[in-house]
């Protein structure tokens, strides 16, 4: 049976009964009226559409740091949940410490501060309403994993046109995120589309004001599963369509890396052999 998905307006007063509802019956929500001022998504978003459009040689002066993943990733460098092929796409890992053009870092640490907020109320709504036998097995409550957090970032996405002799290509192949929520806003392209828990594909239009929230791998595993990862792709559009750039913006809320998220088992572990795994497997080809 497929579930109806539904956008939560995140100013009524039933907002929060609403997006526990979908997390748990669907595996994601999606959000519209939230605090994220849809000036400043806009005015970030055309900052970066002109990043995206500059020459390599000028995009590489801002080329990822290997030890800490900040920065700009070229086309062809990653390859999602170990594809066999790299995903077609390139994009900005933004964190409040690292690397950024100077004339883009004051707006998009703003839209960062932003999210980092509303993720931590998402936190706060999903830790209301897990079971207590759940509550009590975690090491501190979810709101606090994040507290004065580092590790959140800020993935800033731009999927060129589909070459016409480009067989094979993906945007995205299927994939979870490992973090404890993601916060997705598809602001221009069509192709997202995610998994809910009986197997089918919903998709999610793009949108300004749109934002889907997606659980990660951390929530799932400290929840013991109470919330399920949810899995995700981006699909080649078709027609004309192809002939136009996606951007999108991804926020991973990602806990303080002392955060015990399973037995012995602590968030910077996880993210650690994370990093490990994308330098072995994915980013083949850097310089």
């Amino acid at each position: 049976m497929i579930v109806q998905k539904i956008e939560i307006n995140f100013q009524t007063k039933d907002a929060s009964t609403m997006l526990v509802k979908s997390l748990q019956n669907l595996g994601f929500a999606i959000l519209n009226n939230h605090s994220i001022n849809p000036l400043l998504i806009e005015e970030v978003h055309t900052g970066w559409q002109a990043f995206f459009a500059a020459s390599i040689d000028e995009k590489n002066q801002y080329q990822c740091n290997k030890k800490t993943l900040d920065g700009y990733f070229p086309f062809g460098i990653e390859k999602t949940s170990y594809g066999k092929t790299q995903d077609f796409k390139e994009f900005f890992y933004f964190y409040a410490w690292g690397i950024c053009p100077e004339n883009l870092r004051e707006k998009t640490l703003l839209l960062h501060h932003e999210l980092l907020d509303l993720g931590n109320k998402l936190l706060q709504i999903i830790d209301d309403s897990l079971p207590e036998k759940i509550k009590d097995r975690l090491s501190v409550p979810l709101r606090k994993m994040t507290t004065n957090t580092q590790r959140a970032v800020l993935r800033i996405l731009h999927y060129p046109p589909i070459p016409t002799n480009k067989e094979g290509v993906s945007r995205a192949i299927e994939h979870e995120d490992l973090t404890l929520i993601s916060i997705v806003n598809p602001i221009v392209g069509s192709g997202l589309q995610v998994k809910d828990h009986g197997g089918n594909w919903h998709c999610i239009p793009a949108g300004i004001n749109r934002l889907v929230i997606n659980i990660g791998d951390m929530l799932e595993l400290c929840s013991k599963k109470f919330y399920q990862a949810t899995t995700h792709r981006v699909l080649n559009p078709g027609g004309e369509e192809a002939n136009y750039s996606r951007y999108s913006n991804a926020f991973f809320l990602n806990p303080n890396d002392e955060i015990v998220l399973d037995k012995e088992k602590t968030a910077g572990d996880l993210l650690q052999t994370h990093i490990n795994k994308k330098l072995e497997n994915y980013y083949d080809k850097f310089n």
